[in-house]
């Protein structure tokens, strides 16, 4: 993957058709509010959201990264969860380390150490040899703070994550940032609460998710013609 990639978010066929972006993002929020009207993913089981991963595949021949949320449970949940996605066309695994039920509003709960790095060694084991992208999203940076998140995302990379995904934070909090941190290669979601993505870009972030990415006029625009 290259530098500070950016990589859009989105919920369906025609957002796949308006990008020529190499890597997607199928967020479960998103995926919620083409379905269900709400930006709850946890509203999703796991059964809805692969069946409509499946679908998506078959729109496109570029990598699509799933949302695997917090692992639809435990552990064991995470393991048998993350080869469905597998299975279902994902080219990368997006795990949070939030409790279960994950969700995308307010302040994110974290789960233990403990109990995230159990679910990112199940995901990395239901992967196995396949070349899929495994990627540990730490949500919990408000709870944890500065030395918890350097922590997490050391361990992370000796669990088995290929990237280590940072949520829930806003400019204040990246300013903080520690150069290891900035070595460790991170990659963030970007919303409109943040930063611009071309402000975030400037910095030393290996991957931008951009949730937004479909609000900028030009795309919406295109978007609109597309559905039409």
């Amino acid at each position: 993957m290259t530098e500070t990639e950016l990589i859009p978010a989105l919920a369906n066929a025609p957002m796949i058709q308006a990008t020529t972006q190499p890597r997607l993002f199928l967020a479960g929020s998103l995926v919620a509010q083409q379905l269900l009207g709400s930006q709850d993913a946890e509203l999703l089981a796991l059964s809805e959201y692969a069946q409509y991963l499946r679908y998506m595949s078959l729109a496109t021949t570029r990598e699509l990264w799933a949302d695997a949320q917090s692992g639809f449970g435990n552990a064991l949940n995470t393991y048998y969860a993350v080869q469905e996605l597998a299975r279902s066309g994902a080219a990368g695994i997006v795990l949070n380390d939030q409790c279960y039920p994950a969700h995308s509003q307010g302040q994110a709960q974290p789960v233990s150490p403990v109990e995230f790095f159990g679910k990112l060694r199940a995901a990395r084991d239901a992967l196995a040899d396949e070349p899929i992208t495994l990627v540990a999203e730490l949500d919990g940076w408000a709870t944890y703070g500065t030395d918890g998140l350097q922590e997490r995302t050391a361990q992370a990379y000796k669990t088995g994550a290929d990237l280590v995904l940072l949520g829930h934070c806003d400019d204040l909090e990246l300013a903080s940032l520690p150069a290891a941190l900035w070595q460790a290669g991170l990659a963030i979601f970007h919303t409109s609460k943040g930063q611009k993505v071309s402000e975030l870009l400037k910095n030393k972030f290996k991957a931008v998710l951009d949730l937004d990415y479909f609000q900028q006029p030009q795309l919406k625009n295109e978007l609109v013609g597309r559905q039409q």
